[in-house]
């Protein structure tokens, strides 16, 4: 028996650790995050959760959110609705660990 949580947290090791031996973001992420600041600065726009929205849409919602409740659309995989289901817990967990939350 696999459990959601071990897979869960094995994945999200996978997408955001890089490399080892690398110690700076995939270039191409990078390019993004660095397009998006530049952006921020060109149009003067100083609030830090904004610029924090751009860069979390860009990449774990637009991204990864839908190759994790979607992996048939990548790989040749069937998924029946107990495995949609785990998939969704593990997607809405990645949302909301990447969405920024007032301190209690």
């Amino acid at each position: 028996v696999v459990s959601t949580q071990s897979t869960g947290d094995d994945l999200f090791n996978v997408i955001f650790t890089p490399n080892e031996g690398i110690t700076s973001l995939p270039p191409c992420v990078k390019f993004i995050m660095d397009f998006l600041d530049g952006e921020a600065a060109k149009h003067q726009i100083l609030d830090p959760e904004t610029v924090h929205t751009w860069k979390n849409n860009a990449l774990p919602l637009r991204f990864w959110i839908s190759v994790i409740k979607s992996p048939d659309v990548v790989f040749d995989v069937r998924k029946n609705n107990n495995i949609d289901s785990c998939l969704s817990v593990i997607a809405q967990t990645l949302i909301d660990e990447t969405t920024r939350k007032e301190q209690a």
